[in-house]
């Protein structure tokens, strides 16, 4: 319903108004979240005001991709970034009667993730201590006073038989400032800690 719909409210032009011509017929099965359905997938001849593009198109594919609804592409995604891509092919499985498995989704989340590079564009690089002109900022920034702790990585760790836990640190580097009168350098005092601290 919803497509037919859809595909009625993409039948004129919007440029001209007039109706676009039929080419073909044709219908698709999408996967969706509540199972296979299959939806109509006609083929339009492109508008004569219209110069550019290809000669036909399917309206369909400006809001499908690929054979995958957007709601069950969503989940799935979404899913995806909290835990493996097999459990989110059983939750599916287990709650909807959508028809999935670990390696369409996995295959699903790429293309998102390439899709969404796309959009971003070039990523550019920079420094903390430089500005959008790339001229530095570290003459214009105060130095910081007081001391400052960095850790690489850190977990907590249940000790035997469930009592207590403690806290395992990694890498951890402990550098003190102190402002000068004459704002010259900060100085360190200690690094390249590693402890495990009890909790």
């Amino acid at each position: 319903m919803q497509s037919a719909e859809d595909l009625e409210r993409r039948r004129r032009c919007p440029d001209c108004q007039s109706r676009y011509g039929s080419k073909g017929g044709g219908k698709i099965e999408v996967k969706t979240l509540f199972g296979v359905v299959e939806v109509a997938n006609p083929r339009w001849n492109r508008c004569s005001c219209q110069q550019e593009g290809p000669r036909s198109f399917r309206p369909a594919a400006a809001w499908l991709r690929g054979t995958t609804s957007p709601e069950l592409l969503y989940l799935e995604n979404k899913w995806a970034a909290l835990i493996p891509f097999a459990k989110v092919a059983d939750l599916l499985g287990e709650v909807l009667p959508a028809e999935v498995n670990h390696e369409t989704v996995r295959r699903h989340v790429q293309v998102t993730a390439e899709r969404m590079e796309q959009e971003l564009g070039e990523e550019r690089q920079m420094n903390l201590f430089d500005s959008e002109s790339g001229e530095p900022l570290r003459e214009e920034m105060a130095p910081p006073d007081g001391p400052i702790t960095l850790g690489i990585d850190g977990g907590y760790v249940r000790a035997a038989h469930k009592e207590g836990f403690f806290e395992v640190i990694a890498g951890r580097s402990v550098v003190a400032f102190r402002r000068e009168a004459d704002d010259q350098a900060p100085e360190t005092v200690r690094a390249d800690e590693v402890a495990g601290t009890p909790g």
